[in-house]
């Protein structure tokens, strides 16, 4: 059986899924290969070692083979030098790397290995908090932040809209002072995650708004819907697949939907994060004032 029909599943927390990180695609590919060969509810042995065939991973990625090798060698250095900065349980951020051994089996068109035992809490024996999706959803992406995206919005699947700032996208995405014009954010990081998110083999049929205050663009909205059954929200053994799925005001802290739809309004106007009701407060106190000077 080729690569490309073996059903490989990724399942990452969700605090992964929401943490910053800068990977190239084929970092990103080798990390997730190497996650979707982790066997469900089982603890990693510190030496742990996961490979990457040349040949394989060609077929899964849709790749020519001749070269492959070299890319992955070229990507596997790097990747050594990588971390991802999550938030620790007293909401501080943390950075931890990836992966803390590599190994070269040029002989047999293999790489390998292991990763950093600070990883391994966010991708093995995970039995709550959790998102799992089939590799095959991104085999056919060709950006680098397709990939990163796409995690964002499967972890909510339910909720088919999702707004997220700009500011916040691009920590998520570790651009922090880069492509600070609107056209050029667009140009090279949101339409090519776009067209990975709509290529034919993907999970979701994706588009995308923007938000507004005054004639600057602060925040952009994603909708999408499912184009092909996804892997259920709970697994089969009836454990959490992610958190319960919730209505989107209930889960900022909004009393109702209208307020929220309020918040996504004023948003437009206001430079803050809808999925922050302290915000949207302040927000609306300033509206409530700029109407008052306005009569």
């Amino acid at each position: 059986m080729k690569e490309s029909e073996r059903k490989l599943i990724v399942k990452k927390s969700n605090e992964l899924i929401d943490a910053g990180f800068e990977l190239t695609l084929n970092e990103s590919r080798i990390i997730l290969y190497c996650v979707s060969q982790i066997l469900p509810k089982q603890p990693i042995k510190a030496d742990e070692m996961y490979f990457v065939h040349a040949k394989a991973f060609s077929e899964l990625f849709h790749l020519d083979l001749a070269g492959v090798y070299k890319t992955l060698k070229k990507a596997m250095l790097k990747l050594g030098e990588r971390w991802a900065t999550v938030t620790d349980k007293n909401g501080d951020p943390k950075e931890i790397r990836w992966i803390i051994t590599r190994q070269y089996f040029e002989n047999q068109g293999v790489l390998g290995l292991q990763f950093h035992p600070d990883m391994l809490p966010y991708i093995s024996e995970l039995k709550k908090h959790f998102t799992q999706y089939d590799i095959k959803f991104i085999s056919r992406m060709s950006s680098a932040y397709g990939i990163p995206i796409y995690e964002l919005l499967t972890k909510r699947r339910d909720l088919k809209k999702q707004s997220f700032s700009i500011d916040a996208l691009k920590q998520k995405l570790k651009l922090e002072g880069r492509y600070p014009a609107w056209r050029d954010f667009k140009r090279y990081v949101l339409e090519p995650a776009i067209r990975d998110l709509n290529n034919e083999y993907g999970e979701f049929k994706a588009s995308y708004e923007t938000i507004k205050e005054g004639r600057a663009i602060t925040a952009v909205t994603f909708k999408y819907e499912p184009r092909r059954k996804s892997l259920p929200l709970w697994d089969r053994e009836g454990n959490p697949a992610v958190e319960k799925p919730k209505k989107s005001w209930e889960e900022y802290g909004y009393r109702s939907d209208s307020e929220y739809r309020e918040a996504l309004e004023l948003a437009k106007r206001y430079d803050f994060d809808v999925n922050n009701v302290s915000e949207f407060l302040k927000a609306r106190v300033q509206a409530q004032r700029d109407r008052k000077h306005s009569r």
